[in-house]
């Protein structure tokens, strides 16, 4: 690996060539060069960056990729080009939008890598694959996009050049690759989900009647639709976090030789080994938290949520971890029985607008997003009533639907979408109750839409401007039993 690393750099470096931008000079192989050519860009709006360069008919350019292509032709890269090779010699150039929300400037949308051929890729290994190609050097430019139509008036945020060696997330990448390789491979491509990797993800190209079906070549008989290799916005929002403030992050400790070359999965799962089987008062106590350990003043889900950071090395809490913010880790702390592992409550995820849910697609709707990677830590206890103190750690393990999960789930969320655009989701009075015509968990298999809060007094609107609950999805109770069952080999996985 490390010869093969040092022939591409050699390569990179045997010819320089200098290119001329507008007034400006730089050398298209050298890390340097290119970097301080990029940040000229910051905080010009992609009008300005286009009359420096004398091209007024880029802003002419109309559709999804004109930003791109503005972009790429600052670096004389064809605007046009679709090169299986990196954009500059041993350099790729990816344009990231990024849009204003309630918790400030976040990633759009993934960031496409390359086109997947089926038949190409079986004839490639990971050290020489087009993606890894691609990715060895990545000039990250973020940009505040405004409108499909005002787009020119957008503003370059932040230049980024991102280098695969010595990321934390490289072997994570490349296991992302391999489990897309092998379902090729097994005659599966037609299996594949974007939601089954962490970093680099097999996404769909197109969506709905856009996308594509095309063979696969071990298993002729069954179709499967275009995919590209694609950066996940998980990975693209915390790169972008971390660049523009260092000091919010913390990294996973390397606590031996070996978590050099682990997937930060396997290092976290390992963290919390030494814990299983005790109870959160004892961990506490062993790790310094007294406001969990003792008759403290924390929340329960406080509590645990503060417990889980210090397993994981993170010391304050103002830090985030990149690990988990990058691969899209999402910890849940599921209190359960301990007689037959059955939860005390179901899984919740963030409210949600029913507005926006309306008009989602399944393939980006925020469910399917919070669905992928997540770490489930089982704390048992006798009664619901005891105190969480005396709940005991089980063991922590990764989930993400299966290919038969993930068509439940979808099933269930398409109905609940027709349900919310019928107007199902506006409620009625009785007594002191607040009563809507929303399918009710017992009549569901996976997922639920009932209020986020304790009371579900907080409101919304449906998309005909009916008065709703605030509300959010649920993964119902007996699912995640049977999850928890499943992984501690007390029921047989479906």
């Amino acid at each position: 690996m490390r010869v093969w690393l040092a022939i591409e750099e050699a390569m990179r470096l045997y010819s320089r060539m200098e290119r001329s931008i507008g007034n400006f000079k730089f050398e298209d192989q050298d890390f340097e060069s290119i970097l301080a050519h990029a940040k000229r860009l910051k905080g010009k709006t992609l009008r300005a960056i286009a009359e420096a360069m004398k091209r007024p008919d880029l802003l002419k350019r109309r559709g999804k990729g004109a930003a791109g292509q503005l972009l790429h032709a600052w670096f004389g890269v064809n605007e046009n080009d679709s090169r299986p090779e990196p954009d500059l010699p041993g350099v790729e150039i990816k344009v990231v939008p990024l849009k204003s929300s309630r918790n400030g400037l976040r990633v759009k949308e993934r960031c496409k890598i390359t086109s997947i051929d089926y038949n190409l890729l079986l004839d490639e290994d990971w050290l020489k694959s087009r993606a890894r190609h691609k990715l060895l050097a990545t000039l990250f430019i973020y940009y505040r996009y405004t409108t499909a139509t005002t787009w020119p008036a957008s503003t370059v945020d932040r230049i980024v050049m991102w280098q695969m060696t010595g990321s934390p997330v490289r072997y994570t990448i490349e296991e992302d690759w391999q489990r897309t390789w092998h379902y090729v491979r097994d005659g599966r491509a037609h299996e594949l989900s974007e939601g089954q990797a962490a970093v680099l993800g097999a996404c769909t190209s197109g969506a709905g009647k856009d996308s594509k079906w095309v063979l696969q070549p071990k298993n002729p008989s069954t179709k499967a639709r275009k995919r590209s290799f694609a950066l996940k916005p998980s990975f693209l929002q915390t790169t972008y976090g971390e660049a523009k403030k260092p000091s919010a992050y913390t990294h996973l400790p390397i606590v031996g030789v070996r978590d050099v070359d682990r997937d930060p999965r396997d290092r976290i799962l390992a963290a919390f080994n030494p814990y299983v089987g005790r109870t959160l008062g004892d961990i506490a106590d062993s790790l310094g938290i007294p406001q969990v350990a003792g008759a403290g003043t924390a929340r329960p889900k406080h509590a645990a949520s503060l417990l889980v950071r210090r397993v994981l090395g993170v010391m304050s809490d103002d830090k985030k971890l990149f690990e988990l913010e990058a691969l899209g880790i999402k910890p849940k702390t599921i209190p359960a029985r301990a007689r037959d592992m059955r939860p005390f409550e179901a899984m919740s995820f963030p409210a949600m607008s029913l507005v926006e849910f309306a008009a989602e697609t399944w393939e980006d709707s925020d469910l399917r997003a919070h669905l992928e990677n997540i770490l489930m830590i089982p704390l048992f206890r006798t009664h619901r009533e005891d105190d969480y103190r005396r709940g005991v750690l089980g063991i922590p393990f990764f989930w993400t639907p299966s290919t038969v999960e993930e068509k439940g789930i979808k099933r269930e969320w398409t109905m609940f979408q027709r349900e919310v655009r019928g107007g199902k989701a506006a409620y009625r009075r009785i007594k002191h109750q607040r009563i809507s015509n929303l399918t009710p968990a017992s009549k569901t298999i996976y997922i639920h839409l009932r209020p986020k809060s304790a009371d579900g007094s907080v409101d919304d609107v449906d998309p005909q401007g009916n008065r709703t609950q605030k509300l959010c999805f649920w993964l119902n109770q007996p699912f995640v039993q049977r999850l928890l069952q499943e992984r501690s080999g007390l029921k047989k996985p479906r």
